[in-house]
């Protein structure tokens, strides 16, 4: 008998006897068995066969956590006293300095944060933390989080910065200008056919080479020698742009053992490749005008081991990229602020952390038990009176009286966190004075109380955006702390400009 015959005996065999212990052949009267029931593998919701793992939820905090986050924003300052009108003059930060570039780079003392900029080292101090942040509006984050003398900093950053915007080639080059280290030159000899582009060339004198420039040549070999003349020009590209080199005398690049990079000889002439009815190729180059009129504001959370529990800390930063009236050595201009007229309002949005408490009488006393602390999001409005002009179309029928003149308020309202609305807090951000007096010169910044009563906080904050022609200023950014009688918030806030 072939194995395969056996195979087939073995098997009818089997199923003879398993039909024989059912009552054979299906004649039997007895009832079929039901069948099991199906059950999902275990640590998994739903029905069969529509299994699913369960939702990732964040872990839960402990009462010595809550605890510690509502000591930390109800007092940022760390005096043990709260409230007070001055925490923000003392709001501990994870450095001596926070500035905004025109990048978007955000310095921290000596460390360098990068906000939606790939081209910022963050793997110094500060790494990306992955953890989900509330979403605003249309505002882009970024998170960073660093372990330091046994600190763990967290710093979580909002920004309207946009995508840096792409420039023609001859406006980046511009003939006649050194540009990033090579001198534009406009082109020369017969002129090309009508709607034909002619792009400005560059030329390279013998020296170091920076690695940024080095970065834009593509097509050169380092340590081949580049013989002189058209003849033996090479193709390749510079900043994205296609072309080809030259060299006016032998040249070749050189790279030491410590990788520095040296031309010998040339100059090295690139040429871009001419393009003909030039309307939407005009060779750009990518990424060249950074955004130069944004707001970036945000919040930071420092934890230490301090004995059997941690020390919690709550600050929070706000800026731009350019200071209204703030001149290059730094200094601010009274006339730039003094000379526009009128009212403008801001609208935009705020973050932070927050800690709520469940309330409760105890011996005739309301007592606050700490409950819960986290990020909370929040909308912001506000109305900035500026100098006062005669001209109804300026300022309307409402003329702008001598003690609003020069004066910024507003509310923040609308709290929230991830499940939804926090309480019912509205904090009013009181008048501050753009100055200390009616003669005295704009500082950049203006600084107030927030609440009201026995419920008093501190705000402050800045005017952003480009001086011009009496424009006003296209935003505003600050920071804030408030208290309410079920809990407290330490904020930062960014504004535009509303039509």
């Amino acid at each position: 008998m072939k194995s395969k015959d056996k195979f087939v005996l073995v098997l009818v065999a089997s199923l003879s006897l398993l039909l024989a212990g059912c009552g054979g052949g299906g004649s039997s009267s007895s009832p079929d068995p039901e069948p099991m029931a199906m059950t999902c593998p275990a640590g998994q919701t739903g029905t069969p066969p529509n299994c699913m793992d369960p939702e990732p939820s964040e872990p839960m905090q402990t009462q010595a956590e809550i605890e510690g986050l509502t000591e930390a924003i109800a007092d940022p300052d760390g005096d043990g006293k709260f409230p007070e009108s001055d925490e923000l003059a003392t709001n501990r930060r994870p450095g001596e300095d926070m500035t905004f570039g025109p990048k978007g780079v955000i310095t921290v003392g000596s460390d360098r944060l990068g906000m939606n900029d790939i081209t910022v080292n963050n793997a110094v101090e500060f790494d990306e933390d992955s953890e989900t942040r509330l979403s605003i509006g249309s505002l882009k984050s970024s998170a960073f989080m660093r372990t330091k003398d046994s600190k763990t900093d967290t710093l979580t950053i909002y920004s309207d910065l946009k995508a840096a915007k792409n420039q023609a080639w001859n406006e980046y080059y511009e003939a006649g200008t050194t540009v990033d280290g090579v001198d534009a030159v406009a082109p020369t000899g017969v002129a090309p056919p009508a709607g034909t582009t002619r792009y400005n060339t560059l030329s390279l004198s013998a020296g170091a080479v920076s690695a940024e420039l080095l970065g834009r040549v593509e097509g050169l070999t380092i340590g081949t020698t580049l013989e002189s003349g058209a003849d033996n020009a090479v193709s390749g590209t510079f900043h994205g742009v296609p072309g080809k080199y030259t060299c006016t005398a032998d040249c070749v690049l050189t790279q030491s053992n410590s990788g520095a990079v040296t031309l010998t000889g040339g100059p090295l002439i690139f040429t871009p490749s001419n393009t003909k009815d030039d309307t939407d190729d005009s060779h750009m180059i990518a990424g060249a005008i950074p955004d130069s009129d944004y707001l970036a504001f945000g919040y930071w959370v420092q934890t230490m081991a301090m004995g059997s529990g941690t020390k919690y800390g709550v600050g929070t930063f706000a800026g731009g990229n350019d200071r209204y009236g703030q001149a290059s050595d730094g200094s601010f201009t009274a006339t730039v602020l003094d000379s526009i007229d009128g009212t403008a309002t801001y609208e935009g949005s705020a973050t932070g952390m927050y800690a709520r408490k469940d309330l409760a009488v105890v011996d005739g006393a309301v007592v606050g038990t700490p409950a819960e602390a986290g990020q909370f999001s929040a909308d912001v409005s506000l109305t900035a009176h500026f100098g006062n002009d005669a001209d109804p179309a300026v300022n309307g029928s409402d003329k702008i009286s001598a003690a609003e003149a020069f004066t910024i308020s507003g509310m923040v309202d609308n709290f929230r966190n991830a499940e939804g609305a926090i309480s019912n807090w509205s904090l009013s951000l009181n008048s501050a004075p753009m100055r200390a007096g009616a003669s005295d010169a704009y500082t950049g910044e203006f600084s107030g109380e927030t609440g009201k009563g026995d419920l008093i906080g501190r705000w402050t904050g800045s005017f952003y955006g480009p001086d011009a022609n009496d424009a006003f200023p296209t935003g505003t950014a600050g920071e804030f702390t408030g208290h309410f009688s079920n809990g407290h918030v330490v904020g930062a806030f960014g504004a535009t400009k509303q039509q």
